[in-house]
């Protein structure tokens, strides 16, 4: 109705939609309407040594984006989101196992950075622009935005589990692990349930 996506929308010889030969009407079909792309480097680094009593196997593991651009939909600019919004610049985990015997001990640790979390981007004015979730300000006629706002603040975060396996023969084994070994809350953000970052 306001020129928009009007490839979709096929209108019979009166300019409508409804007809009862169906010679107007819309698209519905699922459609690719925006893109995302990303560039980044995983570094990955493992040794293993012995430790007298066993040997102990650490990784640490670092996922760095170096871009993150998508777009809310095909009438946007690809837009950069890194340190602005979930799409965070870097995470990592590392990974510490202890082998003994017919035991296997891991102790795991996974960091998240903290970040800003914003209401939307700028979409009225087709900007990369971020838009807060308070204080925003805008042009009561135009529209324009005038400030930004706040974004919500959301912390890094640590996750730390615990598990052990012991091999009975080959072909057996029993695990027994604690994700979040110390049952640390993760930092709320404003997304859908179950309201933080997955």
């Amino acid at each position: 109705a306001e020129g928009r996506l009007t490839e979709f929308v096929v209108r019979n010889a009166q300019g409508t939609l409804t007809d009862t030969e169906r010679t107007g009407y819309v698209l519905g079909n699922l459609q690719n309407m925006n893109e995302q792309s990303a560039k980044g480097i995983t570094y990955d680094l493992t040794w293993t040594t012995d430790v007298g009593f066993g040997r102990l196997k650490s990784n640490f593991k670092v996922e760095q984006w170096l871009e993150f651009m998508s777009q809310n939909s095909a009438a946007q600019p690809l837009c950069d989101s890194l340190n602005q919004d979930a799409s965070r610049s870097w995470f990592g985990n590392a990974n510490f196992t202890l082998d003994t015997g017919d035991f296997s001990t891991t102790l795991s640790v996974r960091y998240l950075p903290g970040y800003n979390n914003w209401q939307a981007r700028d979409t009225q004015n087709k900007s990369c622009g971020y838009v807060g979730r308070w204080d925003v300000k805008r042009d009561a006629d135009t529209g324009a935005l005038l400030d930004a706002g706040t974004p919500l603040k959301v912390s890094s975060y640590v996750e730390f589990g615990l598990n052990t396996v012991y091999s009975i023969n080959s072909n057996q084994s029993l695990t027994v692990g604690i994700r979040n070994l110390l049952d640390k809350n993760p930092p709320h953000s404003e997304v859908s349930w179950p309201f933080y970052t997955q």
